[in-house]
């Protein structure tokens, strides 16, 4: 009688488990889990994608999160949820939402040029220094910065248009700000040092005080720290 029991939980269980998840997309349809599993490892076999943590939110709330793959192939580690991973670009948004916190708190206007915030003009702090020649650096807001359309390069060795690179390393101004978009993360550095400036705090102290620390967010950080 045991042994049939114990026969009947596990087929229930087994049937209980074996049921994919239905996850509800942004137009409202639903996908199932499994589906969502096929479609990850086939599009990480075709791009060679090594290791990929995702995590689904319907209404708020996770509604589906898993590992893929490895967190070191080389060492043969697995990722897992725990896995701090490196976050590059994706702390854009994080910082340009902590740009709307300055904004509300009417410590920065989007449409103000940004040298108007400075101790001294932009081509004077050493990493723009190149920009002495330059004066369309007076023409350039953090509205720019975030729409990226300052004109600047994402990393100062390749034009922000062609991608050609330019073996010198000297940051430009590639087209007159405000007038057309290329990707630059130069221009979230500029706006970097302006908050900073302006607050006499890191980005990573105000992100930990206006956006990490209040959504309870305790292992993320815009720095490496010891608790991580």
């Amino acid at each position: 009688m045991r042994i049939k029991i114990l026969a009947a939980l596990m087929i229930i269980c087994s049937n209980t488990f074996g049921q994919a998840k239905q996850i509800t997309r942004l137009d409202g349809s639903k996908i199932s889990t499994t589906e969502i599993d096929k479609t990850v490892k086939r599009l990480m076999e075709a791009a060679n994608v090594q290791g990929l943590n995702l995590a689904i939110l319907n209404n708020n709330k996770a509604s589906f999160i898993k590992s893929y793959g490895f967190r070191n192939k080389p060492m043969n580690t697995m990722l897992d949820t725990s896995t701090i991973v490196y976050a590059a670009s994706f702390s854009k948004p994080v910082f340009g939402y902590l740009i709307m916190k300055l904004v509300d708190e009417k410590k920065l206007e989007l449409d103000k040029p940004l040298y108007q915030y400075l101790k001294k003009p932009i081509p004077e702090y050493e990493y723009f220094s190149d920009l002495k020649n330059d004066d369309r650096w007076k023409l350039i807001t953090a509205r720019m910065c975030l729409s990226h359309t300052t004109g600047l390069p994402n990393v100062r060795w390749f034009h922000p248009v062609t991608s050609v690179m330019d073996t010198l390393g000297i940051i430009k101004i590639y087209f007159t700000p405000g007038t057309k978009y290329a990707y630059s993360g130069e221009g979230f550095k500029l706006l970097q040092l302006v908050i900073e400036e302006i607050t006499s705090k890191n980005t990573d102290e105000l992100a930990q005080e206006k956006i990490f620390k209040p959504l309870g967010m305790t292992r993320t950080g815009f720095i490496w720290h010891e608790g991580i």
